[in-house]
C-alpha cells in the first residue's frame, strides 16, 4: 500500500509478491471495464512479458468478465464443468486461480494465476489469497485513482491555462477596443469645440461670445474624462489628483485677471459615471469664479480640495470674490451655471452646500459608484 502512489511499481510488486507465493506460469493482473472506462479490461501487469500474445485473445475478455461473478478466490480447471473451465479449455491452459478483487461489493480488476506448476497446499493457497483480495483491490483502486488523478490534474491544468490565455489575449483586444472608444469619443469632443471655436469667430456681441466660451469649457470638462481614461493604465476610472489640475489651469488660462491657484487633494478615483457630471460641476464653479469674483480686480485666489475616504467624495471650490448674494443661493436668481449644477448634483445623488461670506465656498459631496 506503501507503493499506491506509483501505480506501475505497485502492480509490479503485487505481481512478484504473489509469484513468490503460488507456482504458475503466466501471472496477471487486469484492471475492470467500470475503472478503465472502455469497452473491455486492461492488462496492468504481466509476468512474463513474452506472454502478451495470449491476452489478445477474446476468451481472456470473457474469463476476467466471469471473474466478477465469482464469490471469490477459486481454482478453475479445464473440463471441470464450469464456464471458467470451458474457457481455460479453449485458450489450452491447465489448472488455474482466479482472484477477483472487489471494492465495496464492485468489481475493480481480477488475478490470474495461469498453469498452476504445483497443485500442493492449495487448500491453504486459496485461504491465503482469499484474505489479500480485499486488500489487493484497496491498492489497485488508489493507483488507479492516483494515476488518474495526475492525468486529471493535468489535463485540467492545461485547460485553465488554455482559457487563462484565452481570456488575457480577449481582455487585451477588449482593453485596446477601448481605449479607441475613449479616444475617438475625445477627438470627436474636440471636433466639437472646434466647431463652436469657427462659429463663435464670426460673433461680434461679447456676451453671445461668453455663451460659446461655456459651451466649449463644457465640452473640454468631458474630453478631458476620456483623455484620462485612454492614456491611464485603468481604464475603468479616472484619477482625479491628476484631472482635477489639469481642467482648472485650463479654464483659469483664459482669465484676464491672475489667478494664484491652491489644491488640496487627496489621492482619489471616480468611475466615468462620476468622472464626467464632477468635472462639469467643477467646471461651472470655477467659470462661475472667474466671471464673478474677480471683477474689478488686479488678482485673486482659487482654491480646490478633495477629500476622498471610503465610498464618500467631497469637492470644495472656494475663492476670495464678494460673495454670492442670498438670492442666488436659495435659487431664485440662480443662472444658467448653478442651474446645471444643482441638475449635476441630483444625477450624482449628491449634496451641494453654498458658504458665502468674505468669498464664495462650495461643497459638492456624494457616495462613488463602482470606483
Amino acid at each position: 500500500m506503501s507503493l499506491a502512489d506509483d501505480p506501475a511499481r505497485c502492480v509490479a510488486f503485487i505481481a512478484e509478491e504473489l509469484r513468490s507465493i503460488v507456482g504458475a506460469r503466466t501471472i496477471a493482473l487486469l484492471e475492470c471495464v467500470h475503472l478503465t472506462g472502455h469497452g473491455s479490461h486492461r492488462l496492468v501487469s504481466l509476468i512474463p512479458e513474452r506472454r502478451r500474445e495470449l491476452f489478445d485473445d477474446p476468451h481472456i475478455e470473457q474469463l476476467a468478465t466471469l471473474s466478477h461473478d465469482y464469490r471469490g478466490t477459486c481454482l478453475v480447471a479445464p473440463g471441470d464443468g464450469s464456464p471458467g473451465g470451458a474457457l481455460l479449455a479453449e485458450l489450452g491452459i491447465g489448472d488455474s486461480i482466479i482472484m477477483p478483487l472487489r471494492y465495496a461489493s464492485r468489481g475493480v480488476g481480477s488475478i490470474f494465476f495461469l498453469d498452476l506448476l504445483d497443485r500442493s497446499n492449495i487448500g491453504s493457497i486459496l485461504e491465503c489469497f482469499e484474505q489479500l483480495s480485499p486488500i489487493l483491490a484497496i491498492v489497485l483502486r488508489n493507483a488507479y485513482l492516483y494515476e488518474n488523478l495526475e492525468a486529471e490534474v493535468e489535463k485540467r491544468t492545461a485547460e485553465l491555462e488554455a482559457k487563462s490565455l484565452a481570456l488575457a489575449a480577449s481582455l487585451r483586444e477588449k482593453e485596446t477596443l477601448l481605449r479607441e472608444i475613449h479616444h475617438r469619443v475625445k477627438n470627436n469632443l474636440q471636433i466639437v469645440n472646434s466647431l463652436l471655436w469657427l462659429r463663435m469667430s464670426g460673433i461680434r456681441d461679447e456676451e453671445t461670445r461668453a455663451l460659446f466660451v461655456e459651451s466649449q469649457n463644457r465640452v473640454l470638462a468631458m474630453a478631458l474624462v476620456h483623455e484620462e481614461l485612454y492614456s491611464a493604465a485603468d481604464l475603468a476610472r479616472v484619477d482625479m489628483a491628476d484631472y482635477v489640475p489639469r481642467l482648472v489651469e485650463r479654464l483659469v488660462a483664459s482669465s484676464s485677471v491672475p489667478i494664484a491657484l491652491s489644491y488640496e487633494i487627496d489621492a482619489a478615483w471616480l468611475g466615468p459615471d462620476d468622472a464626467i457630471p464632477c468635472g462639469l460641476i467643477l467646471d461651472e464653479l470655477v467659470m462661475n469664479a472667474l466671471k464673478y469674483a474677480y471683477l474689478g480686480r488686479a488678482q485673486g485666489k482659487l482654491s480646490i480640495r478633495i477629500v476622498s475616504s471610503g465610498e464618500d467624495f467631497l469637492l470644495e471650490v472656494s475663492d476670495d470674490g464678494p460673495g454670492l448674494v442670498p438670492e442666488a443661493i436659495a435659487g431664485s436668481k440662480s443662472g444658467l451655471g448653478l442651474s446645471i449644477v444643482r441638475s449635476l448634483v441630483e444625477q450624482l445623488d449628491g449634496a451641494l452646500e453654498i458658504d458665502t461670506g468674505k468669498g464664495a465656498r462650495f461643497s459638492l459631496s456624494f457616495k462613488r459608484h463602482g470606483a
